[in-house]
């Protein structure tokens, strides 16, 4: 049976769930309440949170914990933490799955391209694997990714704005390096 209204449309056949919708929050608070903290505290630590959450129409590829450990453990070479906060936020574009098509390019907000593969069922942005997707935010979506992009050490104008702004220290927030 199904009833119908105008402004409305309710289904007796639709699933129930046991889970309870949320409604959607700040990039900030989302980041916080699924626990993806390494992004969370480097967008904290560069005064980007205010921004992120005060601008509409945004998509996030945001590495999980376990990168940002993988990646503290393993390089060698320093990126700005502002440049690097920015290479995983695209602007004026919410690319919720399945909007996301393979082959797409995208510029994030550091300036940098990346490119939207599908490789046996799995999207990846550039190489880094979309892990958790469609982490729904009040101005856009989250998705959670394995790896923590390092496109700006072939930019180095985009480097070169960190030291213009003084937001380059010589080293990375968090201990991150690319």
């Amino acid at each position: 049976m199904t009833l119908s209204h105008p402004h409305c449309f309710i289904s007796t056949l639709t699933p129930r769930s046991s889970r309870y919708f949320t409604v959607p929050v700040l990039v900030s608070e989302t980041l916080r309440a699924t626990n993806l903290t390494g992004f969370g505290d480097l967008l904290t630590q560069t005064n980007l949170s205010s921004s992120i959450d005060a601008r509409s129409s945004i998509t996030i590829f945001a590495p999980s914990n376990a990168a940002f450990a993988a990646r503290n453990a393993s390089s060698q070479t320093s990126t700005g933490p502002l440049s690097l906060a920015s290479a995983h936020v695209i602007p004026n574009f919410v690319g919720y799955l399945p909007v996301l098509q393979d082959g797409a390019t995208h510029r994030t907000l550091a300036g940098d391209v990346v490119t939207v593969r599908m490789v046996n069922g799995s999207y990846f942005i550039n190489d880094a694997r979309i892990i958790e997707t469609n982490i729904i935010t009040d101005n856009g979506v989250i998705h959670v990714i394995d790896e923590v992009s390092c496109l700006l050490l072939a930019n180095a104008s985009i480097l070169d704005a960190d030291h213009a702004l003084g937001t380059d220290t010589g080293h990375c927030l968090l201990n991150f390096r690319c």
